[in-house]
């Protein structure tokens, strides 16, 4: 049943993999993604010098302040925080914002915001920014004023609450009262002393997977929204190997047909090997471009890793820390990355072998173009489902999305790598994906036999499978 289907394979595989424009592009991404990676990191590197840089100037040089919990109270306090392009500030008090910006319009100015200060239910301090209408302050410079603020910390919060600084310094006189634990006291450690001792050390203690308990604690909030992105991204690239793949291999299945050679074909080649060979040398050819690209990106993140994290200080690079709290939380786990890439190759021979189904029953290119709908409407509605059944909800799992094989193909790779399904879950959903594969190639197969010598009217879905029920 399969003689020759070894040839049949190296010939469709060679034909896929020579062409000039197939080897430029799988090498022109190759080398970007493995450049791409380091130079992200380098530029994302911050020094400790750049991370407390100063803040850049609000953009006005009058702040109109509404304060209802303390309506008389000096802001110019802030002036004198050390913050450079906020030493000259003036600051004006108002009762409610209707006066302060009442006066902006009688005083015809457009450079002038209004701070507005208030109260949550828990009697927690708000401070909101007040733009005018026909301000011509960019949006941008009057929240530099909010990272002023952020900065100032506890001076904007004694000048927000009414207090005065001079009378709260002439507090401090009288009397010294600590708690000591009987230890600390021998130590000459107030209780306070060791518990802040205590939790920086903790805040830095190195964990089993080799990560501080700062890292993990910020980063395990984004895990959901990474599995989100690694979906997309999945369904991107799926969606770029089903358009460039499948057609192709549609196309390369109906060939014969449409060339008039099958008689020829059938003396050497069942029918059966035929279909298989292209399959088979179609699939791997974008299997191969997929592999190399994934390859690079891995080298590229952890090659531009490692030579980033020694070449400079990364303590203040967002990026390495990223990837350094997701690496140790299990996101880069090889056995998951492993499954992870067979889920994706599983996933697209489901679409691969729908494409054989259409170049099967196709007589001609033009049969086999429009016949492409099989699998681009099953990869639409696939999208659909997990967009719209919550495959793309970053707060809950949807366990039994992962069990439909076509919808499974979008979702899978994500959901290991990021550790949102076990690996027991993976394995049942890829030999899933593994067994409708298997099905329908033998369908397309079959299909393929007997549509060889068809020499009646133009073939539809709904006639193919009648023929393939009666099977003749």
């Amino acid at each position: 049943m399969f003689k020759n289907f070894g040839k049949v394979f190296k010939f469709t595989f060679k034909n896929s993999t020579s062409s000039h424009s197939y080897r430029a592009f799988t090498i022109i991404v190759m080398l970007l993604l493995l450049v791409v990676p380091g130079f992200i990191f380098f530029v994302s590197n911050k020094n400790k010098e750049e991370a407390d840089k100063t803040i850049e100037s609000c953009g006005t040089k009058t702040v109109y302040v509404v304060d209802e919990y303390a309506k008389d109270t000096d802001f110019s306090f802030l002036n004198y925080v050390g913050e450079d392009n906020y030493s000259d500030i003036k600051y004006k008090t108002f009762g409610t914002v209707d006066e302060a910006l009442s006066e902006i319009t009688s005083l015809g100015r457009k450079d002038i915001f209004i701070l507005n200060i208030t109260k949550d239910s828990e009697g927690n301090l708000c401070a909101d920014i007040i733009l005018p209408k026909g301000i011509e302050l960019e949006k941008g410079k009057a929240r530099n004023f909010l990272s002023f603020i952020d900065k100032s910390g506890q001076f904007f919060t004694i000048s927000a609450l009414g207090l005065d600084i001079q009378k709260l310094s002439s507090l401090n006189v009288g009397y010294d009262s600590e708690v000591y634990t009987s230890t600390g006291y021998s130590e000459g450690k107030t209780y306070a002393e060791e518990k802040r001792e205590a939790a920086a050390a903790n805040e830095e203690k190195i964990e089993e997977n080799g990560l501080t308990v700062r890292e993990n604690d910020a980063v395990k909030g984004y895990l959901p929204v990474v599995r989100v992105i690694f979906t997309y991204a999945n369904v991107m690239l799926l969606y770029f190997l089903i358009l460039s793949y499948s057609n192709a291999l549609s196309q390369n299945v109906v060939l014969e047909k449409a060339n008039k050679l099958m008689d020829t074909m059938l003396v050497s080649v069942k029918p059966e090997a035929l279909i298989l060979g292209k399959f088979l040398g179609s699939a791997s050819a974008g299997l191969l471009q997929v592999l190399l690209w994934v390859g690079a990106l891995i080298g590229g993140v952890f090659g531009g890793f490692e030579v980033v994290n020694k070449i400079t200080d990364t303590t203040y690079n967002p990026a390495i820390i990223f990837i350094k709290a997701l690496s140790g939380l299990g996101v880069f786990n090889p056995i998951n990355i492993i499954i992870g890439i067979v889920g994706l190759v599983a996933g697209f021979l489901i679409f691969m072998a729908l494409a054989a189904i259409g170049g099967s029953i196709s007589s001609t290119r033009e049969e086999a173009q429009a016949n492409s709908s099989l699998y681009i409407l099953i990869l639409i509605a696939s999208f659909f489902a997990v967009f719209l059944c919550g495959g793309l909800d970053s707060t809950k799992v949807v366990e039994w999305l992962y069990y439909v094989p076509s919808i499974a193909a979008l979702m899978l790779p994500a959901g290991i790598i990021t550790n949102a399904i076990s690996t027991l879950q993976a394995a049942i959903s890829m030999g899933l994906m593994v067994l409708l594969s298997t099905i329908l190639i033998i369908i397309a197969g079959r299909l393929y036999k007997m549509m060889s010598l068809y020499k009646g009217n133009k073939v539809n879905l709904g006639k193919a499978l009648k023929m393939l029920i009666a099977n003749k």
